[in-house]
């Protein structure tokens, strides 16, 4: 065990920088206007400058900038002349300390140690790094600029490139201010953003890129290479004797990846949907704090109640972890707090569903705030990492490739008994179509999953039916259930990468089930410790089961938002149908006009599914947001420094 790796943090830094080709020197003029990002004052931008380089760094809530350091400004400057900005959490601390050698022990913060093993291990220090971060570096004596993400994208960081030069921010409104860029829609993101997820290193914009996640970008003059620092294992296996040491593993692992996230004064929030997530680590939160191993103050919950909405109310589960914590949550009730209503397209940066929960998220933010919070634990991840959907059947298609006939007769039978299916739809759906090839699949996908929406040519030209998939395991597993299960991380990855809240607030929203030892545990242990015939997420029930209340821990539904958004949409109807009178959707040959007022009609009666709904209607209102700010966007109105808002 790891005890004490996780400093105590002091808020979240914001990164900013550019990078002049054909070693043109950089002026403090041209990063002189930092303090006018939303939020920050002059007090708390620190600017350095190297040569062609040029870096700020500052922090969101007025703490020291040096965060977890400790060690002022002289903490981002190595001896060598190198800089680094770090935006995160070291987890590893420790470890890093013994592979550097005696020389690092008890060095004099985060930075320092990090610097240390960029100067031993150059790009490949990356590697060695576990935590959530989002980082900077110029290498002084190679002109090189290193841009990276840890490997589930948790802390944005953007980049656009000209003929003369490169820059760089965590916050992609301070680039979209610059002069020279043509807020031009970017195709392929809003094809992965209707179909399921957009690649995470695309933005909305042209020529405006995302780092991608457990990734790296290096830029020497204006050569540019990309390269993943961090992959899945296909060939790392964990075997052990019994159930009971695969939980003792994985608890451990879970603890660990609530109590390094826990590592800040005062208190901690974590979101409880009376699901077995987001309970469980409100559960192992508890737990910490009860051992005095985390120097938070307090755990607050905080939750939607859909009252309005009886299929999507979850309050019945909730209550009973309130009644097992001995304390009540913060409630946002869907009566006080509606979806659908904020739908202003003044304001959205990028199209994202949480658009649609407009109200109820701007609350949240606010109970956090005024309770002197900075840290939101959710649970998303859950469901990927840990095998939620029982229709999946992954050990199926294993046992045919494996030519294990009988074992896989006995686990169909099973699956049928658990899932009252029959048996030769389980062995068609489970065993033999997870084995035929991605581009087979794709074009044998039933089309009521894309629905009648898509302009044709649109859904042709961009490979719809493949992109619904999901994405292409990338890691090269044999097994299909270790390709599914990579998909499924990947495309939680993705969902975390692109959400705007990232960047945009105060808070840090962190994700205990993307902690990657965690992530790496669970693929590289038995398929069958996660999933069995009838019991979704096995693993961390059977881990769990002394620390959640009874109702939580045996529930077999998964009740979410969707009864809510089709309640929303008939209340709203009138404002909706107005909304896409003329759709800009439709305009730009996305879905097909007539197509989408039907589909929206249905949608209202209940009968399309929500999340297209909701994909939909953001990328509508983020297209007005669009118009709308090319429309002042003129070079009289923006600041001749390219850090300025527009």
């Amino acid at each position: 065990m790891i005890a004490n790796d996780s400093r105590l943090r002091e808020g979240k830094v914001l990164i900013q920088g550019a990078y002049y080709f054909d070693d043109v020197p950089i002026g403090t003029k041209d990063l002189s206007s930092a303090e006018r990002v939303e939020g920050n004052s002059a007090a708390n931008a620190r600017t350095i400058v190297a040569s062609a380089a040029g870096i700020i760094y500052r922090s969101r809530d007025h703490t020291a900038v040096s965060g977890s350091s400790g060690n002022g400004d002289g903490s981002v400057v190595s001896h060598s002349g190198n800089i680094l900005i770090w935006d995160g959490r070291l987890d590893n601390r420790t470890a890093l300390e013994l592979s550097l050698g005696r020389e690092h022990l008890k060095s004099n913060g985060d930075f320092s140690l990090l610097l240390a093993a960029y100067e031993r291990w150059g790009s490949d220090f990356l590697f060695h790094v576990v935590g959530d971060f989002a980082l900077a570096l110029w290498d002084h004596r190679l002109k090189t600029v290193l841009l990276a993400r840890d490997p589930f994208g948790t802390h944005p960081l953007f980049y656009h490139t000209n003929q003369n030069r490169v820059v760089w921010s965590s916050e992609i409104s301070v680039l979209l201010s610059l002069t020279d860029i043509n807020l031009l829609v970017c195709d392929e993101y809003v094809a992965g953003h209707l179909a399921s997820v957009p690649e995470p290193e695309l933005t909305p914009y042209e020529g405006v890129y995302a780092v991608p996640p457990g990734s790296f970008v290096a830029i020497t003059n204006r050569r540019f290479r990309k390269e993943r620092f961090w992959r899945l294992n296909p060939n790392n296996k964990i075997r052990h004797s019994t159930d009971s040491d695969y939980e003792e593993h994985f608890r451990h692992l879970f603890r660990e990846a609530v109590r390094c996230r826990m590592q800040v004064g005062g208190p901690v929030f974590s979101e409880l949907s009376g699901g077995i997530d987001s309970t469980s680590i409100v559960s192992m939160a508890d737990q910490i704090l009860l051992d005095n191993t985390s120097p938070a103050s307090k755990l607050e919950t905080v939750l939607f109640v859909y009252d309005v909405s009886q299929p999507s109310d979850e309050t019945e589960f909730i209550r009973s972890v309130e009644e097992k914590r001995g304390r009540p949550g913060h409630h946002i009730l869907e009566s006080e707090f509606p979806l659908l209503v904020s739908l202003s397209p003044e304001s959205i940066l990028i199209p994202t569903p949480s658009v649609c929960f407009a109200q109820g998220n701007m609350q949240q933010e606010k109970i956090l705030k005024d309770n002197g919070s900075r840290v939101l634990l959710s649970g998303y991840g859950g469901d990927d990492v840990l095998w939620s959907q029982a229709a999946a059947l992954p050990d199926l298609g294993d046992l045919f490739r494996q030519l294990s006939f009988l074992e896989l007769h006995r686990r169909i039978k099973a699956w049928a008994k658990a899932s009252r299916s029959s048996y030769f739809e389980l062995l068609w759906s489970g065993a033999l179509w997870p084995l035929l090839p991605r581009s087979f699949q794709s074009r044998c996908w039933p089309t009521p999953r894309l629905g009648d929406w898509f302009d044709s040519d649109f859904a042709r030209r961009m490979n719809l039916h493949d992109r619904i998939l999901g994405p292409p395991d990338v890691f090269g597993f044999s097994l299909s259930s270790s390709r599914k299960h990579s998909s499924r991380i990947l495309y939680a990855t993705a969902a975390v990468s692109c959400d705007p809240k990232l960047g945009k607030s105060s808070i840090e929203v962190s994700y205990p089930f993307l902690h990657r030892p965690l992530v790496e545990f669970c693929v590289a242990i038995p398929i069958e410790q996660m999933l069995r015939p009838g019991e979704t997420r096995s693993l961390l029930r059977r881990a769990m089961r002394n620390l959640l209340p009874h109702k939580v821990l045996y529930r077999t539904d998964k009740r979410g938002p969707t009864s809510a958004l089709h309640h929303a949409l008939a209340r709203e109807w009138t404002r909706l149908k107005e909304l896409f009178v003329d759709a800009r959707v439709c305009a730009r040959g996305y879905l097909a006009p007539r197509a989408l007022i039907d589909g929206l009609t249905r949608a209202k009666h209940g009968f399309n599914p929500a999340p297209l709904l909701t994909r939909v209607i953001s990328l509508e209102i983020w297209l007005r947001s669009l118009e709308l700010r090319c429309q002042y966007r003129e070079p009289s109105q923006l600041s001749v420094n390219f850090w300025a808002r527009a």
